[in-house]
C-alpha cells in the first residue's frame, strides 16, 4: 500500500486491537493517521469495518463509498479491500466483482490473489460452475507462473467434470511447487477415478511427504478407498480430533469389518449431529452387519426426508434377503434420481429376483452414466457370472470388467469383494474346473458380512461344486 513505514506499527496495532475487540480504541488510531491524505482512503474504508463490526451498517455503506470515491495513492487497493469485505462479509457477490475490477483497471500490478481464490470457492460452493471456471481462467492467465492459479483452474475443470484437463492444470501446478499440497490430494482422486494407478501412487506418495500430521494423510487414503492403512494411522487419533476424523475412522473401522468399534463411533457422532445423514446411513450399516436389523432400519427411516434413505433401506432389505420389499425403495430411488448408485442397487436386487434383463439394462445404464465406475463394473460382472442370466451369461466379458477394478479395497465392500469370490467359483465351475471352484468358494464363505440366508446358500453352492468334483474324478 506504500503507507509511511514509521507509521506502520500503528496500523498493525489498530487490526490488533479490532481482533480483540477494542473498537473504540482501533478507530483512535485510524482517526489520528487520517493526517497523511494520500491514504485517506484506506482509512476511512477500516473506519467503515469498525461501524460494520459494531452493527452500524448504515454508517458502514456510507463510509465505504466515500472510501471508494477518493482517488488517492492507497485507491487500488481499498477497492480490493472493499472487493473482499463484500464478497466475504455481506455476500454481496456482485458488488465484490464489480470494485476487483476496478481494482485491477486502476493498477494491473495489484495482487489479487486472495480475491480470486476467495471468489472461486464461494462460486464454486454456490454451484456456480461456469463463473468458477472463468474466474480461475482469468486468475491463470494473470498469474502463469503461479503453482495456486494453476490449481484454482484444476479445480474448477474438475468440478465441471473435465478430469483430462483438470489433471493437466494440477500437473503443472505441482510442476511449478512440488510441494503444493491441494494439487497432489485431487490428483490421488482423479488416479483412482481414472484407474490411473501410476498417477495414484506418485500422487499418495507425495501427499504423504508433504503431510502436516498423520490424520491429514489418513483422510486422503480414506478418500481414495485404502481404509486398512488409513486405520493405521488413524487409530492414533480414535479419542480426539474433529468430526471429519472421527467420521473417517468409522469409516475405516467398518470397511475392514470391525463393525462393533464402527458403531460405537458413530452412534457417537449421532449424538452430536442428529440430522447427518450421512452418519445414519454408517450407524444403520454397522447395525445391519450386528445382525440387528429392526434398529437398522429405524436408524435409516429418521433420515428426513426419507427419499434420501431409498436407495440404503433398498440395500438393507436385499442384504437380508427380502427382495420384494428391496424392489420397492430401489425403484422409488430409481424413478426419484436415476443415478450410478440408484441403478446398481436395483440391478443387484432385480437379479436376486431372477429379473436378469432389466438387471443387464440397470448395469448396462449405470455405466453409461459414469464408465469410469468401478462399482457398476462389479455390479456388471456379477449379473454376467450369474447361473440365472442364461443366455446372457457371458465370463469372458465379466472377468474383463472386473480386471479393470484395481482398486481391492472398493472390492471388499459390501460384499463386492466377497461376491467376486462367489463370481470366480462360478466361472471356474461353468468351465469345467471344479477344483477351483470348490477353493474361490471356500474362500467366499469367509465373508464376515454374510447373513444367513447367504451362508445357506453358499454351503448349497459348496456342495454342488463337490460334487462335481467328486463326478469329475470318478469319472
Amino acid at each position: 500500500m506504500g503507507f509511511p513505514q514509521h507509521e506502520n506499527h500503528r496500523l498493525v496495532a489498530a487490526a490488533a486491537l479490532t481482533q480483540s475487540g477494542k473498537y473504540d480504541e482501533a478507530r483512535s488510531i485510524y482517526d489520528d493517521l487520517m493526517s497523511f491524505r494520500d491514504y485517506r482512503s484506506v482509512l476511512i474504508f477500516r473506519c467503515a469495518q469498525l461501524d460494520f463490526l459494531q452493527g452500524d451498517e448504515a454508517s458502514a455503506f456510507q463510509n465505504i463509498e466515500k472510501a471508494i470515491s477518493i482517488d488517492d495513492s492507497a485507491h487500488a487497493n481499498t477497492l480490493l479491500e472493499a472487493a473482499m469485505f463484500f464478497l466475504c462479509k455481506v455476500g454481496n457477490f456482485e458488488k465484490a466483482c464489480e470494485l476487483f475490477q476496478a481494482s485491477q483497471s486502476v493498477d494491473v500490478a495489484l495482487d489479487g490473489t486472495e480475491f480470486y481464490e476467495q471468489v472461486i470457492a464461494t462460486v464454486i460452493s454456490n454451484g456456480m460452475l461456469d463463473e468458477a471456471h472463468d474466474w480461475a481462467t482469468q486468475y491463470a492467465l494473470k498469474q502463469p507462473q503461479s503453482s495456486r492459479s494453476k490449481y484454482f483452474l484444476g479445480l474448477s475443470q474438475r468440478h465441471l467434470g473435465l478430469n483430462k484437463k483438470a489433471t493437466k492444470s494440477f500437473l503443472e501446478s505441482v510442476d511449478l511447487s512440488p510441494d503444493e499440497f491441494d494439487a497432489w490430494f485431487l490428483l490421488a482422486l482423479i488416479g483412482l477415478d481414472s484407474n490411473d494407478s501410476g498417477l495414484l501412487q506418485r500422487a499418495i506418495s507425495n501427499h504423504q511427504r508433504l503431510r502436516s500430521g498423520e490424520a491429514d494423510h489418513a483422510q486422503l487414503l480414506t478418500k481414495v478407498g485404502r481404509y486398512s492403512e488409513a486405520l493405521q494411522l488413524l487409530q492414533h487419533h480414535s479419542g480426539a480430533g474433529s468430526d471429519d476424523l472421527q467420521y473417517d475412522l468409522g469409516l475405516c473401522e467398518y470397511s475392514q469389518g470391525y463393525f462393533e468399534n464402527a458403531l460405537m463411533v458413530f452412534s457417537r457422532l449421532a449424538k452430536e449431529e442428529p440430522g447427518d445423514i450421512s452418519v445414519l446411513v454408517m450407524k444403520a450399516r454397522c447395525l445391519d452387519y450386528l445382525g440387528k436389523f429392526d434398529e437398522s432400519r429405524s436408524a435409516l427411516l429418521r433420515i428426513d426426508p426419507v427419499e434420501l434413505a431409498w436407495n440404503e433401506l433398498a440395500g438393507l432389505f436385499w442384504r437380508n434377503g427380502k427382495f420384494e420389499q428391496a424392489f420397492e425403495f430401489s425403484n422409488q430411488a430409481v424413478l426419484s434420481r436415476p443415478d450410478s448408485t440408484s441403478l446398481i442397487i436395483r440391478s443387484k436386487i432385480n437379479l436376486a429376483l431372477g429379473a436378469i434383463g432389466q438387471a443387464i439394462k440397470d448395469s448396462q445404464a449405470a455405466i453409461e452414466i459414469n464408465r469410469e465406475n468401478q462399482n457398476a463394473k462389479i455390479s456388471y460382472a456379477r449379473v454376467l457370472f450369474s447361473e440365472a442370466a442364461g443366455d446372457h451369461r457371458d465370463s469372458d466379458q465379466a472377468s474383463r470388467l472386473l480386471r479393470q477394478v484395481t482398486n481391492v479395497d472398493l472390492l471388499k465392500r459390501d460384499l463386492t469383494y466377497f461376491d467376486f469370490l462367489r463370481c470366480k467359483a462360478a466361472e471356474f465351475a461353468f468351465n469345467a474346473d471344479p477344483q477351483n471352484a470348490v477353493v474361490f468358494q471356500e474362500k467366499a464363505m469367509v465373508d464376515p458380512l454374510c447373513c444367513e440366508w447367504r451362508k445357506d446358500q453358499d454351503q448349497q453352492l459348496l456342495m454342488a461344486y463337490r460334487n462335481q468334483l467328486t463326478g469329475t474324478t470318478n469319472g
